[in-house]
């Protein structure tokens, strides 16, 4: 990962957009940036991902090889990848590899317009590096991650290459009309009793101050997740958001 960070804060405009394949899944963060910006996300790509580095089951030559990953650079001989034995880097030789960066995605719990206190804010259209008061940098970003050197050299190096994305997963992954109907028969596979439980113990019970278990009153109470944060199933919410 050190790697990594290095090339990332040192690499000119010119070796970073020439090498960035070399070291990420571009096209998959190319299409995190547009999902998360499409549903207003942003928060996420600062606290809901797993990044790894891993195969990608693709080889390629590496522009500026780093001895730090020789245990993952091969050498092509006959058409044939074999790992190098070296032990540093010989000047001037080729080094294949078919490992990047990748990231997994969990929870995204902040979408649609939920800021990251769970009260519902954000108007559709919010960019990555908006203030919280528009014109007011006092006021501090709108999004966590907002100063991150990652996306931001992603977003100003490939902004061509997003939008391509975005205009090709709209038709292909964003039709409003399905994403409804997949997102409400999701939401419809648990039975009402659990809709009931799950207000009942995150919202009333800490309202109220009871026990996890409902079974005594601790006295705590905290109305804030009764007043700000119980956005219901967002059914017609998100309908307005997808279709607008």
């Amino acid at each position: 990962m050190l790697a990594f960070y290095e090339w990332l804060v040192t690499a000119t405009e010119e070796q970073y957009t020439a090498e960035a394949d070399q070291w990420i899944v571009k096209n998959a963060m190319e299409f995190f940036y547009a999902y998360t910006h499409y549903y207003t996300m942003m928060d996420n790509r600062a606290k809901n991902t797993f990044w790894h580095f891993a195969k990608t089951g693709t080889h390629r030559k590496v522009s500026r090889p780093v001895a730090a990953l020789l245990h993952v650079y091969d050498e092509l001989d006959n058409g044939t990848y074999s790992r190098t034995s070296d032990t540093s880097i010989t000047p001037g030789k080729d080094y294949y590899t078919e490992y990047a960066f990748d990231l997994w995605v969990y929870d995204c719990d902040t979408a649609a317009g939920i800021d990251n206190n769970g009260a519902l804010v954000f108007p559709y259209g919010k960019e990555d590096e908006d203030y919280r008061v528009e014109g007011e940098p006092s006021s501090g970003y709108a999004f966590n991650g907002a100063g991150s050197i990652f996306w931001r050299r992603l977003k100003n190096s490939f902004a061509s290459e997003i939008a391509e994305v975005m205009n090709s997963a709209d038709a292909a992954c964003f039709n409003s009309e399905d994403l409804i109907e997949e997102f409400d028969a999701f939401q419809n596979c648990f039975p009402e009793e659990i809709w009931r439980l799950d207000i009942e113990r995150k919202y009333i019970r800490t309202f109220t101050g009871k026990s996890v278990d409902n079974s005594i009153t601790t006295g705590k109470q905290n109305p804030r997740f009764l007043t700000s944060m119980m956005q219901g199933r967002k059914k017609y919410q998100r309908r307005q958001w997808i279709r607008d």
